[in-house]
């Protein structure tokens, strides 16, 4: 009866639909406010994105509300918009965004578009460091440049692939692939082929840093000024009407000092890397005369060849300033390199006090790069799978808009309506299963890092020389420990020893265990990511649970459930589906499916 009044309804709104000229779920639209219309444009959005984001990201809503452009180009722009920030919230979404639309059939079908996407991915996992999706990306993009007969494209884009080899540990095939589009690109003689040779050239004096090849870096920067300097006394002869070349003589000029003082950068790190200090203050003096020089970008750029000069209030000024434009995103290798510097001029300086504080931060932070890049591919796997999702549910939406077209013109609707059900309904138990595949192996990565994670602090804890104390039988050293370190210490003794696998586990086992109070007890745990020792305890035995469930397969779930430590099987079923959100059972099914 509910499907019958249904089709009723649609029927009339579709019949509505066709009287008044429009489709189903088009709506009639408003006319626009006298002399409004043109603030809500593509145009008006990119013209100020770079400056003010947040006020193009409004226009861009507001375009589409009026019509002035469809949902996809707004995403694709939109996409840009967050890309154009370094921010790492901006660019997790700017990076949905377009593995979301580059899957689009629309995309797939326009070589423009698709190009601008890649181009876009590229980037952003560059500015991400996530050499793994970049080289999947840029390998993409390479191909669709020789699908469109694009060289000089493809071969910028063959050194990005070459630099993220390098930067995964296969720095042959790496290097090679550099020198390939190089040697294609160094006989340059238009813009076009000039900026892909500078990007290439750039690309391989990164790869030559890391492996500290220092003397290869400084004749290939100097090349690049001379390309350059060629460029700026015969610039009409390097004219192609290329989209990328400057469209006017100041934009020339601004190109060609950008560029230049980039390479005298290169060359005075290189120079003072292989100790010619002299000559190396001379480019260095260059670079901060130049426009690029007075920017925040190009001090820290330059950074680096303070610290090897030691020109230590430089550099110490610019890390002060990079502090505050960093804020609290300081979870990066560059911020870490940052504290290393730090703690070596302080040292240089007789500070070993500061010099020791600015090392306990590099570990830790080391600390959690390690942890953050344990759980990297369980991240971009799940960002993959939300893009998939929003994808599934735009087609699904589709589907339904031309199912409900059809339903007004069709004598078997009741056919057609029974069929869609039935087609999402299976639809949606597929998805269910899905999603449930992807929560299980992110639960299995979570529990292999946190294990890794445990054996990386048990390490450290074993080569520090707090260890001194590990064996004496008197405790009383763990009461000067602060709240993080007696967790440190607490929580791997737990993990190590399996204490949490006794059911009758409680505060007064550690207290008789370690012979410390209630109060630091509490107090270790309250301030730790479990919040208290019992959702500690009951951590590790849901961990251990899952650890039986994949290798115990001829265990019951009560006989998993009594072996990791809980005295009620209802108890267990439940704390496990709070924390994992799949039963007991479900997971199992599943681990045992992925082998």
């Amino acid at each position: 009866m509910r499907y019958l009044i249904y089709v009723i309804i649609s029927m009339a709104i579709t019949l509505m639909a066709i009287a008044t000229g429009c489709k189903p779920g088009q709506q009639p639209q408003a006319d626009d406010e006298p002399g409004c219309s043109s603030r809500y444009t593509l145009e008006a959005a990119m013209s100020i994105y770079d400056k003010e984001p947040e006020k193009a990201l409004a226009i861009l809503d507001s375009a589409v509300k009026r019509g002035n452009i469809d949902t996809i180009k707004a995403d694709i722009f939109r996409a840009r918009i967050f890309s154009s920030s370094c921010a790492t919230r901006n660019l997790d979404t700017a990076q949905r965004l377009c593995e979301k639309l580059v899957q689009l059939k629309d995309i797939q079908e326009n070589p423009d578009e698709r190009f601008d996407l890649l181009e876009q991915l590229v980037d952003i996992t560059r500015k991400r460091q996530n050499d793994e999706m970049l080289l999947h990306w840029a390998r993409q993009l390479a191909a669709l440049c020789h699908e469109r007969g694009d060289t000089v494209e493809a071969l910028r884009t063959k050194a990005e692939i070459g630099l993220s080899l390098c930067h995964q540990g296969n720095r042959e095939d790496g290097m090679e692939t550099l020198d390939q589009a190089i040697s294609l690109l160094e006989k340059a003689n238009k813009f076009n082929q000039l900026d892909a040779y500078i990007i290439a050239a750039k690309r391989k004096i990164l790869a030559l840093n890391e492996g500290r090849e220092y003397n290869k870096v400084i004749p290939l920067a100097k090349n690049i000024l001379g390309r350059l300097a060629d460029y700026e006394a015969h610039p009409e002869a390097y004219n192609d009407h290329s989209y990328r070349m400057p469209g006017n003589a100041a934009d020339r000029d601004k190109y060609i000092k950008f560029y230049q003082a980039q390479a005298y950068s290169y060359i005075a790190y290189a120079l003072a890397r292989v100790g010619n200090k002299q000559e190396a203050r001379h480019y260095t003096r260059l670079f901060e005369q130049s426009d690029l020089g007075h920017t925040y970008i190009g001090r820290m750029m330059i950074a680096p060849t303070w610290f090897e000069l030691r020109e230590t209030d430089k550099m110490m000024a610019i890390y002060d300033e990079a502090k505050l434009v960093m804020g609290s995103d300081t979870v990066n290798e560059e911020y870490a390199l940052m504290l290393r510097r730090l703690a070596i001029i302080a040292k240089d300086r007789g500070d070993y006090a500061v010099s020791q504080q600015y090392w306990e931060r590099v570990s830790h932070l080391s600390n959690q790069l390690y942890q953050q890049k344990l759980t990297s591919k369980a991240h971009e796997y799940a960002a993959r799978f939300h893009a998939q999702e929003q994808q599934l549910a735009l087609q699904q939406s589709q589907a339904k808009e031309a199912w409900l077209w059809l339903l007004a013109i069709s004598c078997m609707v009741i056919a057609l309506l029974t069929g869609a059900f039935a087609i999402y309904f299976f639809k949606q138990l597929r998805v269910m299963a899905e999603k449930n595949h992807v929560l299980v192996q992110q639960i299995a990565w979570g529990i292999e890092s946190d294990v890794k994670l445990l054996k990386a602090q048990e390490a450290a804890r074993v080569n520090s020389p707090s260890q001194v104390h590990d064996g004496d039988d008197d405790c009383a050293w763990l009461q000067q420990l602060d709240s993080e370190q007696l967790f440190q210490y607490l929580s791997q003794e737990i993990v190590q020893n399996k204490m949490y696998l006794d059911p009758t586990f409680s505060r007064q086992t550690i207290i008789k265990a370690f012979n410390i109070s209630e109060r630091l007890i509490g107090a270790a745990f309250s301030r730790s990511k479990y919040n208290s020792l019992p959702d500690f305890i009951r951590t590790c035995r849901l961990n251990h649970a899952c650890l039986l469930l994949e290798n115990q397969p001829q265990m019951s779930i009560s006989e998993v459930a009594t072996s990791s430590g809980f005295t009620n099987l209802s108890v267990f079923c439940r704390d496990f589906k709070n924390r994992f959100t799949v039963t007991p059972t479900v997971y199992r099914s599943q681990r045992n499916a992925d082998d």
